[in-house]
């Protein structure tokens, strides 16, 4: 999905980044510095390794493109055949693998040295060669489309997307959608909502 804001802050550190000298200092706004430490702060927290927003743009692609965002399709299309082909820790080993070849190596996920180095961090069962053909299957590239497409179609933007509601239909309870890490406890508010028990803060006391 297109996101013009991120594409506008991408080109404006891109460009500060491209101006700099050894001689000059590239300054950044207040909220800049806080959001690269916030990062860095939620990495530490859950013991991963994010580079910045800074370095994961200024990780060029072998054609010289800017790091971020960058076509991540294969990747997307390979978390599916994980799943498809050897079942769910499959795909939630590779998608692991996904995260930190995008963000804490700043690979380009979508060639196919990352995706070989993906495909063995996930210790997935198929070879690379069949792997790497499955991808451009019809049904694996139908699959992506259908996904991306319920997201668009229930308001999400980007990941992670959480959304909770109630399967039988029941009046009386509206979907919750939430995005980014940082939005759990109105998750769990909203599950419990979903149940019919206590969900707000002071009535859970």
């Amino acid at each position: 999905m297109s996101n013009k804001s991120l594409y506008a802050a991408r080109d404006r550190l891109l460009s500060k980044a491209d101006n700099n000298t050894n001689t000059t200092t590239v300054r950044k706004k207040p909220k800049e510095i806080w959001m690269d430490n916030d990062l860095k702060n939620w990495a530490d927290f859950m013991s991963l390794d994010i580079k910045t927003m800074g370095e994961r743009y200024n990780a060029r692609t072998k054609k010289g493109q800017p790091g971020h965002p960058i076509s991540s399709v294969r990747m997307l299309r390979g978390a599916l055949v994980a799943q498809q082909e050897e079942g769910e820790d499959a795909m939630i080993r590779f998608a692991n693998a996904s995260f930190h070849a995008y963000w804490g190596l700043l690979q380009d996920v979508n060639s196919v040295e990352s995706l070989r180095e993906m495909h063995a961090s996930a210790k997935l069962k198929m070879p690379f060669e069949i792997f790497l053909k499955r991808i451009s299957d019809d049904d694996i590239k139908k699959k992506l489309r259908l996904n991306t497409q319920e997201v668009i179609d229930r308001g999400g933007f980007g990941s992670p997307s959480i959304y909770v509601s109630r399967p039988d239909g029941e009046p009386g309870f509206t979907e919750y959608f939430g995005w980014g890490n940082d939005r759990m406890e109105l998750v769990e508010a909203a599950m419990l909502r979903a149940r019919g028990k206590p969900w707000r803060y002071h009535s859970r006391l």
